[in-house]
């Protein structure tokens, strides 16, 4: 096993675990739960933070974020932003560093995408409860008929609801045509319907077929 190479503009937390042979580039930050096993390669710009374990001989490439969450959420029709270019960095004297852009990123259209982010075509809105309909959704969860519904019938069908919305209202509960099976589609045991919660992969999915 080799000797790991850490560069000195690289930091790198007390507490991680670096294996034999690992190479460590400038401005990669190391947080301290991270383990990297032996002849991992961390490329320039990289962050790696978690309980994350990096397997031997892997090679992460620049601007990889590890171990953390998504920093761009907006996945449904909204505009999201992605880095348009591919930077170097070049050694200076051995005391620092510059970035140089080599490459740049773009569309089918040849449009940069850099500074600027992506625009859908085609907007799809995220399921997003009302305040009333979360009130609803917590009397829900906390209902003993929904437990009892879904112990009966785990893969139940549309023509099951028509006796538990009648319980439910007993119990003062009122619950709109669309929303009682979108929450027992969270909550059953049938993952193949999970698919009709999500109405961006569904237009996905009309678009294709035709």
């Amino acid at each position: 096993m080799g000797k790991s190479n850490i560069h000195p503009l690289a930091v790198i937390e007390s507490g991680a675990k670096i294996g034999e042979g690992v190479t460590v580039e400038p401005f990669a930050i190391i947080k301290q739960n991270v383990v990297l096993e032996d002849n991992v390669t961390i490329k320039s710009h990289v962050y790696v933070d978690g309980n994350t374990t990096i397997g031997n001989g892997t090679t992460i490439w620049p601007f990889a974020s590890i171990g953390t969450k998504t920093q761009d959420l907006k996945f449904r029709g909204e505009k999201t932003f992605v880095k348009g270019t591919v930077q170097e960095i070049i050694p200076i004297n051995k005391e620092g560093a510059m970035t140089l852009t080599t490459a740049k990123y773009y569309t089918p259209s040849e449009i940069s995408i850099e500074g600027k982010g992506i625009e859908p075509d085609i907007k799809v809105e995220a399921f997003k409860p009302t305040e009333e309909e979360k009130e609803i959704l917590l009397k829900l969860r906390e209902s003993k008929l929904i437990e009892e519904f879904l112990i009966q019938y785990p893969y139940w069908e549309q023509a099951d609801l028509t006796s538990l919305r009648s319980e439910l209202e007993e119990e003062g509960i009122t619950v709109e045509k669309e929303l009682l099976p979108r929450f027992l589609r969270q909550e059953d045991q049938n993952k193949d319907n999970d698919i009709l919660n999500d109405p961006q992969l569904l237009e996905a999915i009309e678009i294709l077929g035709n």
